[in-house]
């Protein structure tokens, strides 16, 4: 009976997915369809012109667009910088929408380099654009949060496809995307950057390249990554770090340069650690309930948060169906390194999930203290990788 329902399924799709010479085409527009509605129905409520959408780190503030280009030409290039040039009613809301689309983007565009049936790759897609932590994070007004996310989610897919092909649209593809993510938010960037450089090194002992041909593709892609990111490489080692550096000095400045100073640099550093508590959460939507806001009628209930205050803006839920089907592909029969991959991501998963819950192992300590990732607050930004890893 499964078989006859897994052919059924395949004839249905096969005049799009079978064969080289296949036409994905009415599978797109019908997802990108299905897409566009679930994006319609989430944000139903403030689609209209007379509506505004607040969240609390993306206040309102409807500048001239003369002041936007300013801005825009002062700063470094990022998805967000591009959208603010649009008309305000759009650009205020559209990252969001953007980013959740470039999202679906990377998994698809990740799943077909790896030769994965368009259909799956739709599905697994739609998994990463809607995992809980990434898609409910736009309540926050994390802007810089989504955005860097992903555009270094798509890095995957062009990693994939140069190490596969050697070909130099690729490099340069690579080399655009990654001063686009570190624009964005330099601390998500570097979180982002861990699992990209284990996957490029998975592939390496996968395809074993030729060595020279990737060697010269890979100074391709520094080179493109330098030229494009001086600004953004300027506001990161400038701005933004010497932002972080305050925030730092303060949490501990009673202490001075003690013992103690060193205990509340790690307190801040490890605030909104993952409680295993939440844990269910993850393929139960709503077990600890939704917001911390005043007004959600099912308020978060865990303890995720600072000394200072329970506080959560976000849900961390990956969608039961999403779980459910990676463990199916954990036990399906399948050959050859697309096969093989499932367990480098399984292992990824696994990682970045004990390491979302921060101050509450101890391996986190070990981490916290390598170059920069001191500078990584929450704990809880570790799930973003587990969503991508299950879809």
């Amino acid at each position: 009976m499964v078989q006859t329902l897994t052919e059924a399924i395949a004839r249905c799709f096969s005049p799009c997915v079978c064969g080289e010479q296949a036409k994905p085409w009415p599978l797109a527009a019908g997802m990108a369809a299905l897409f566009l509605a679930a994006l319609g129905l989430a944000f139903w409520e403030v689609l209209a012109p007379s509506v505004v959408f607040l969240a609390p780190d993306a206040p309102w503030n409807p500048l001239p667009w003369a002041e936007r280009w300013r801005a825009f030409l002062a700063g470094p290039p990022s998805i967000q910088a591009i959208v603010s040039l649009l008309p305000f009613g759009f650009a205020y809301e559209g990252t969001f929408w953007v980013d959740i689309a470039l999202m679906c983007g990377a998994g698809l565009f990740l799943l077909r380099g790896r030769n994965v049936p368009w259909p799956a790759a739709w599905v697994g897609g739609f998994a990463a654009a809607f995992a809980g932590y990434f898609f409910t994070l736009f309540c926050a007004g994390h802007r810089g949060v989504v955005d860097a996310l992903a555009v270094s989610c798509l890095c995957f897919g062009a990693v994939e496809r140069l190490i596969r092909t050697l070909q130099w649209r690729w490099a340069v593809m690579l080399g655009v995307l990654l001063p686009l993510g570190l624009a964005a938010q330099a601390d998500i960037w570097l979180l982002m950057m861990v699992p990209l450089c284990a996957y490029t090194l998975w592939l390496l002992f996968r395809e074993r390249p030729q060595l020279k041909p990737f060697s010269l593709r890979a100074a391709v892609v520094l080179g493109v990554f330098l030229i494009a990111g001086i600004p953004a490489l300027r506001h990161t080692f400038g701005t933004a770090m010497e932002t972080r550096q305050t925030q730092l000095a303060q949490a501990s400045e009673a202490a001075g340069n003690t013992a103690e100073s060193q205990e509340l640099k790690w307190r801040f550093a490890t605030d909104w650690s993952l409680p295993p508590a939440d844990l269910p959460e993850l393929v139960i939507p709503g077990y600890c309930g939704a917001t911390s806001y005043g007004f959600d009628p099912n308020p978060y209930r865990g303890t995720m948060g600072s000394a200072v205050q329970v506080l959560r803006q976000h849900s961390i839920h990956l969608g039961w169906p999403a779980v459910l089907l990676a463990l199916l592909a954990l036990v399906w029969r399948k050959h050859g390194p697309e096969g093989r991959d499932r367990w480098f991501w399984l292992g990824l998963a696994a990682v970045a999930l004990v390491l979302a819950l921060g101050r509450n192992t101890p391996i986190y300590r070990a981490v916290w203290q390598l170059p920069f990732f001191d500078q990584i607050r929450a704990p809880v930004k570790w799930l973003h990788i587990v969503g991508f890893s299950i879809a």
